[in-house]
């Protein structure tokens, strides 16, 4: 499993890249797990923002899918 967590603190606008993510071969699934105008405190606490469930042969490709979907991935706050 791969998580993303928000870097800094804020409103949570949106989750960007979460349908694109779900489309690449190897990914089983992805999940949000904040919603839209939630306060986080992304600067000193680890908020869970999305889970990535990744299957692939090797770590090696494991780790390159895992870097495309945290590529896909982007979380908007104000």
């Amino acid at each position: 499993m791969s998580a993303v967590y928000p870097r800094v603190s804020g409103i949570l606008r949106g989750i960007h890249g979460v349908e694109a993510a779900r489309q690449l071969p190897g990914v089983l699934s992805v999940n949000t797990h904040i919603a839209p105008g939630t306060s986080i405190g992304g600067d000193f606490e680890e908020v869970f923002a999305v889970d990535a469930w990744l299957r692939a042969d090797t770590p090696a490709a494991i780790k390159a899918l895992d870097r495309k979907v945290r590529e896909l991935i982007k979380i908007d706050i104000e």
